[in-house]
Formats: C-alpha cells, structure tokens, sequence
C-alpha cells in the first residue's frame, strides 16, 4: 500500500495493521498460496470482532447491520463458497467476521507447519 494511500486512511480512521505473509503448504492450489496470511486476523484481540473483506470487495452500505446479527459467542462467520459447484465444507474467505483469539491464532499457525 503507497505511503499517500495509508495517510487517506488514517485520515478517516482506519489503523493499518502491517502482516507477514504466511506460505500456505506446498499441496494449496497457486490461486490460494497468499490465503493463510488471513489467519493474522485471529492476533487482533485487541478488538471484540474483526470483519475482513478482501480487496476486492466493494462495501455500499455500512456493515454495522451485518455485525448485529452475528451472535458474540460465534468465532467465524462467513458465506458458503460455491465456486467449481462445490459447496461441501468450503467457505469463502473474502467476507469473513472473526472473534479474536491468539490461542487460535497459535493452533492454525501450527496446523499449517
């Protein structure tokens, strides 16, 4: 992200949190390999929910509604991934509301190495 880029941010109150890739095993297709940094989000306990959107997504309205609606104790809630018509115990991590927990964080670090 360019310097002039993160200044606008902070200007309107976004905190830019800088993360270290985290290489997806050798076997994860190469559309996924960036993914598991996504797991970084599970360190920021120093919020009680964190909603991650991916890049692309474009946001129109706030989400304050969306995480209402999402009960305290859930740790994930996502969307189903449909993508190649499977849509059997996959999710799609572009969207994604999580509850914070470094013990987490620490067990999905492991599980990948």
């Amino acid at each position: 992200l360019e310097a002039a880029h993160k200044l606008g941010l902070k200007a309107v109150g976004w905190r830019i949190e800088t993360v270290k890739l985290i290489r997806a095993p050798a076997t994860v297709a190469m559309q996924y390999k960036t993914t598991f940094t996504k797991l970084h989000a599970w360190r920021f306990d120093q919020y009680e929910r964190v909603l991650y959107l991916d890049a692309d997504v474009l946001s129109i309205n706030s989400q304050d509604d969306l995480l209402r609606q999402i009960s305290p104790k859930v740790e994930l809630a996502a969307v189903r991934d449909t993508g190649g018509g499977s849509i059997l115990g996959r999710f799609n991590s572009g969207v994604m509301s999580i509850r914070p927990n470094r013990t987490r964080y620490k067990v999905g670090q492991f599980v990948l190495l």
